[in-house]
This record gives structure tokens, C-alpha cells and sequence, in this order.
């Protein structure tokens, strides 16, 4: 007999297995160790799915697809909080989950939503839908191409990725095996991470002629998130392939140089005289769209969601960084390589800008900036 405890969450009620019974030694609740899946640390993650859900059902009616569903908190969510949803499926093969579909989808009331029970990609290769929530524990990567097939001609798809280190430098095999690309361990790492996410995403989507737009991205705690407007054009699709690229890094000056284009002529050698190490494909284009963003601003202000004010400094921080270049710089690693004490933020922030650069704070680092300053007006500024 499995324990369970009621939970409420935006404006649904779900039953859950006892968060207290699965617990690590140090006393954190772990979510694998559950027998169905639900994690209350992704409530941030939840919110903002719901608004960026219903920025896209605005003035229209959706089908959605929740193929992993655990407790189905996701698609509940969809079902209930969204105007604009006219039907959602939740599958999880599990035995289990399926119990707890039924009862979470019975105490909310819904009658808009239909409960699965096959292998994902199965439901995905023999369906079609206007936005797939594809939150898998781990790597999207075995289901990105049934999500793609599933993809209706104007459509969203929302992905997470929470096996964070091969994105990030810890693994070069696994980011190679997963996601066709090689990581570094550099200071922006998780931003190297998400735009190589972005970038195997939109190269999986190109195979069926999908163009994947981002238009609202974040890392946070141990995931990422994206969400992808998708379009059905060649066309589109050619734009968005030459906005992948590759990143060469020095380690001991910390230059980066950007190359458009998946085929370039590796340098060896930094213009400080170091060896340049190489990372990519990735996404070198924009995080997030501002219009989106705003609009997911708005929408917050017109909900009562109990992370209300982690998740408007998040958008503000994203709002912000939009429509900057890729690699953020790290303060703190500049000046630890310069072996002085890092100045102020703000201050750093504002002598780029009367040199009339421009720059941003960033939501992957405190103490990051994003910035189309060369490395060098940025250490003089720092001096």
C-alpha cells in the first residue's frame, strides 16, 4: 500500500505518494526514489509552463500532450489553469501512475482530458497535437524524434532536460551519445549547456522540416527548459540551421570566438598564444523572443501563484538578456584570472554602457554580464 498525501498547486488539488517517505539521508525528498514520478521542487518550472501556455492558446483552442505524465500535475495544470486548452492526454505506461491519473484527474473535476497508458513515443508516432510537454527524468533524446512527428503545422513544443552534467563538461561521451555535441567546463557552461539542448533539438526537428523558434528558456536549480514555437516551412527551417554554430574557448585568458555555420577551420591557438579548445554544435541565436517573454510577464500579474515573486525576477532577468549576444561573462572568473578583487556589478554595468556597449545582467550567473563588449573593454573596465 502505498502513502500519499494531498498537495495543492496552482488551482488544482493531486494526491502524491508521501514526500516524507522518500527522502535521501541528508533529508532531501528525491523523486526517483518515489514509485510514480512527481517532483514539488519543478513548481517554479509548472507556473511558467502554464503561462507560456496560455500566451500561446490566447484567441485559440489547443490540444495538448503530456507522454510522461507521473501524477499528471502538468497536464492537470494545462486542463484546468488554461483558457484556451480544449483537451489534453496524459500517458504514463506505469501501472502505477495510471492510478494516480485517474484519481487526480476525478478530484479536479476535468472532463477534457483522456488518460493513456502506452510507451510514449508509440502515443506520439500515431498522434497529432498543438503543444507537447515532453519532461522526461533525464535526457529528452530518445523521444525527440516520435515528438516531432507529432507536431501539428503551427505548434509548441516545451522540453526539459535535468541530466544537466554532459550538457555542462562532465561527461564529453554522454553529451556526444545524447545530444551529437561536445561541452566544456567553462565558467558559462550552463549556458553552453542549453543552447547545445536547443541546438539538437532544432537539428532533430529540421530532419522533418520543422523549424524550432525559441522563445522562452531558462536554467534553473538541476534542468533546463525550453519552449519552441514550431513551424512547418523549409524555408524557416534553413534560417534557423544557420544560426547553429560552434564555440571556441581559451582557458587561460578566457576568450571565446563564435562561428556561424556547423563547418569551420579550428584555430589552434588563442591570440594569447594558448591552445583553443572547441564546443558545439549550438544554438547561436536568441534565448527567448521579447514579445513572448512580455506577454508572459503580464499574464503573471493576472495569476496568484504562490512563487509570484521568484518567478517575476526570473522573466524580468530573461526580459532583459533577450536580445543579447551568446556566452555571458563571469566577473568573478575575469578577475580571479586577473588575480584582483572583483568591483561591483552595477558599477562594471554602467562604465560599459557610457562606452556605449551594449549590456545586461543574466539569469545563469549573480555575477554575470551579457555584453557585446570585447574581452578587452571589459578587463579595462574591471582595472
Amino acid at each position: 500500500m502505498i502513502k500519499t498525501q494531498r498537495v495543492r498547486e496552482g488551482q488544482v488539488e493531486l494526491e502524491v505518494p508521501e514526500l516524507s517517505s522518500y527522502r535521501a539521508p541528508s533529508g532531501d525528498y528525491v523523486p526517483s526514489l518515489a514509485p510514480v514520478f512527481y517532483n514539488p521542487h519543478m513548481e517554479l518550472s509548472r507556473d511558467l509552463s502554464v503561462l507560456a501556455c496560455a500566451v500561446f492558446a490566447r484567441n485559440r483552442k489547443i490540444e495538448v500532450c503530456d507522454p510522461l505524465a507521473g501524477v499528471g500535475v502538468r497536464g492537470i495544470r494545462y486542463a484546468k489553469e488554461v483558457e484556451g486548452v480544449s483537451f489534453v492526454v496524459l500517458n504514463d505506461r506505469s501501472p502505477i501512475a495510471q492510478e494516480f491519473l485517474q484519481k487526480n484527474v476525478e478530484l479536479n473535476g476535468l472532463n477534457n482530458v483522456r488518460i493513456t497508458r502506452e510507451d510514449a513515443n508509440v502515443l506520439l508516432s500515431s498522434s497529432k497535437f498543438d503543444l507537447i510537454d515532453l519532461d522526461p527524468f533525464g535526457s529528452p533524446a530518445p523521444f525527440l524524434d516520435s515528438a516531432c512527428r507529432s507536431l501539428r503545422p503551427r505548434s509548441f513544443l516545451i522540453v526539459t532536460a535535468t541530466d544537466t552534467a554532459p550538457l555542462c563538461g562532465r561527461g564529453e561521451r554522454a553529451c556526444l551519445r545524447k545530444y551529437f555535441a561536445r561541452s566544456l567546463r567553462t565558467e558559462y557552461c550552463r549556458e553552453l549547456g542549453l543552447r547545445i539542448l536547443i541546438g539538437s533539438v532544432q537539428r532533430t526537428a529540421a530532419k522533418f522540416g520543422i523549424s524550432l523558434l525559441p522563445v522562452f528558456s531558462h536554467a534553473t536549480r538541476h534542468y533546463f527548459r525550453v519552449a519552441f514555437f514550431a513551424e512547418r516551412s523549409k524555408r524557416e527551417t534553413n534560417a534557423v540551421l544557420k544560426k547553429i554554430g560552434m564555440i571556441s574557448h581559451c582557458f587561460a585568458c578566457g576568450r571565446r570566438e563564435i562561428h556561424e555555420g556547423q563547418f569551420f577551420v579550428a584555430k589552434e591557438n588563442c591570440s594569447c598564444g594558448n591552445p583553443l579548445q572547441h564546443a558545439g554544435p549550438v544554438w547561436l541565436g536568441q534565448l527567448g523572443q521579447k514579445e513572448f517573454l512580455s506577454e508572459m510577464c503580464a499574464e503573471l500579474e493576472r495569476r496568484s501563484f504562490r512563487k509570484a515573486a521568484e518567478e517575476r525576477k526570473l522573466l524580468k532577468l530573461l526580459l532583459m538578456e533577450a536580445e543579447g549576444p551568446p556566452l555571458f561573462y563571469s566577473i568573478h572568473a575575469l578577475c580571479e584570472r586577473m588575480r584582483i578583487s572583483p568591483p561591483r556589478l552595477d558599477k562594471v554595468i554602467e562604465r560599459l554602457q557610457k562606452k556605449g556597449f551594449w549590456v545586461s545582467r543574466t539569469h545563469f550567473c549573480p555575477d554575470g554580464i551579457r555584453t557585446n563588449a570585447p574581452l578587452e573593454q571589459i578587463c579595462g573596465v574591471i582595472t
